[in-house]
């Protein structure tokens, strides 16, 4: 594994992974559904039959621990006196958590991988396919990551070490005759078993979809990877030379049409209907026609494609309730795994995100059913030690999000009546509250807000006619303006302020703008000689 990220898996072959975010598509609404799709189908096409295309969805369970103490908010820091509050927002978080997978980290890698006779000719031509996935991804509206040589490795050891820390520098391989592969490995592999193996303290199997139904939902990967256990699902795409699938699929067709000319020449000589050919072959020969329609007209690509779903667990009891799950959720979808018996370490090789598949169990599909098996589910949005904004509609996780990280953190509250603005509002402020340092500001004319300000400690101060608290306008500080003149803006507001106040249809005179500019440099002149012994001037003395 070279720095930059390069694998070079076996003399020959070379690879590079991306990673990619997730984008909302299961629950978009249908039209956006649809354009996503075609968008997916249009970069299957891309990949030419000389790259490798494999699509890794990854799950691994996280320190509980560690998940708590980045949704939790810290409690006995704060002179606040509101720790009594931010243990019962705890109590909402964690009881809300439990509605979801939130201890399952979801990742999802794009992998290719080329064949060239030297690291330095792999180099280019990877380069140019990285770009054109970058621009392709773009249009999903998907963000990505090239991974460097650490990220790939440490991705691999939590494969193969689960709960162990990634303890590698590149510097280690210069003082040693050790490879990356060494790092990575766990202290033993056991294989002897028909359809499972041991790997260090661990159990592993992988499975392989074995059966396709006629008419495949969209939802088949996003339900396998709902399951919340270690387990990653692994697509290997190949596509095949036009010529050749044509070729490929008008010899299944002669071949079917001279058994139906055998099917009929036995009815003849039987005394029954020549139409009376077996239900199989009758099917078969349509599929068949339909797949050579869709090749010449519809645009449409063959691809050979493997899949396969491993999954690894400390104990064999949870293994097989973790292979239990996964049968459930494909036969549901009218689908089949099947064990790979005595190809486990195949299986396990092919399930790493290095570009190669060792299984050699394919399924002839069309961009369109390639297309069906779509990475995408629901994007998730969970920043350590963010605030909370509810739950995802689809996979009921937790939403924790820092808004101040954005580019432009502010926002606004839409919506019809009743359906909940103010809750939001308050929410927010509640959040901020408990949350962060910062000082929360509300300008209420209808006066909702007041008994929360009380509740959290606030101060309110009423602005009216017959209050005692009033807006100076003549309000000022040394640093009312950070690197200007503090004096000149302020005369320009009032200026501004006189004005609107008494200027009329046609505004201020030249001549009544230099007595007011004066008038205000001559009001604060006091002020500023000594701020300790003279107020802050009010448009009182700005008057006189």
């Amino acid at each position: 594994m070279f720095e930059d990220g390069i694998c070079e898996v076996e003399p020959g072959l070379y690879s590079k992974s991306i990673k990619f975010a997730d984008i909302n598509y299961q629950i978009a609404q249908r039209e956006e559904q649809v354009e996503i799709f075609s968008r997916y189908c249009e970069f299957l096409n891309y990949f030419e039959p000389s790259i490798n295309l494999q699509i890794t969805i990854q799950n691994r369970h996280i320190d509980n621990d560690d998940f708590r103490s980045q949704m939790l908010l810290p409690v006995g820091l704060g002179k606040d006196n509101l720790d009594h509050c931010r243990r019962e927002y705890n109590a909402m978080l964690s009881e809300k958590a439990l509605q979801g997978q939130n201890s399952i980290v979801r990742e999802k890698f794009l992998t290719i991988g080329i064949h060239a006779n030297t690291y330095e000719a792999a180099v280019p031509t990877l380069a140019r396919i990285e770009t054109d996935i970058i621009s392709n991804f773009k249009q999903l509206g998907c963000d990505i990551k090239l991974l460097s040589g650490m990220e790939r490795l440490e991705f691999l050891h939590s494969m193969f070490n689960p709960g162990d820390p990634f303890l590698f520098s590149y510097d280690y391989l210069l003082a040693s005759s050790l490879t990356t592969k060494d790092y990575i490995a766990p202290d033993s592999f056991d294989f002897t078993k028909k359809n499972y193996y041991e790997f260090g303290d661990n159990y592993g199997q992988s499975l392989f979809l074995k059966d396709l139904p006629p008419d495949l939902t969209d939802k088949l990967i996003t339900e396998l990877s709902d399951i919340p256990c270690n387990m990653t699902i692994t697509l290997h795409i190949n596509s095949v030379e036009q010529d050749q699938a044509f070729s490929l699929v008008r010899k299944k067709i002669s071949f079917m049409e001279q058994q139906k000319i055998d099917e009929q020449k036995k009815a003849i000589k039987a005394g029954y209907d020549v139409e009376m050919i077996p239900y199989e072959l009758k099917y078969s020969l349509v599929e068949a026609e339909e797949l050579l329609d869709d090749l010449q007209n519809k645009n449409q690509r063959m691809f050979k494609v493997t899949v396969l779903v491993h999954t690894s667990a400390r104990t064999l009891d949870v293994l097989n309730e973790n292979v239990y799950q996964l049968m459930a959720v494909a036969r549901k979808n009218n689908c089949k795994l099947g064990y790979l018996d005595f190809l486990q370490e195949d299986a396990m090789n092919a399930a790493l995100p290095l570009g190669k598949n060792n299984v050699d169990i394919k399924r002839t599909l069309t961009t369109a059913s390639t297309g069906v098996l779509i990475p995408f589910t629901t994007q998730e949005l969970f920043q350590e030690n963010g605030l909370y904004y509810g739950l995802n509609a689809l996979s009921r996780n937790l939403i924790m999000f820092d808004r101040k990280t954005l580019k432009n953190p502010n926002g606004f509250i839409l919506g019809t009546p009743g359906s909940g603005k103010s809750f939001s509002a308050k929410r927010e402020i509640v959040n901020v509250l408990l949350g962060t340092q910062d000082e929360v500001l509300i300008i209420d004319p209808e006066r909702e807000y007041a008994p929360l300000a009380k509740g959290f400690g606030g101060e309110v101060i009423h602005i009216s006619a017959g209050s005692n608290a009033h807006i100076n306008p003549m309000d000022i500080t040394m640093d009312y303006a950070d690197n200007d003149s503090p004096l000149q803006l302020k005369s320009e507001f009032i200026l501004s302020l006189c004005e609107l106040l008494a200027g009329g249809m046609g505004g201020l005179t030249a001549a009544q703008k230099t007595v007011a500019d004066r008038a205000c440099k001559m009001t604060y002149q006091p002020y500023f000689a000594d701020p300790e012994k003279n107020p802050v001037p009010t448009l009182l003395d700005f008057y006189r």
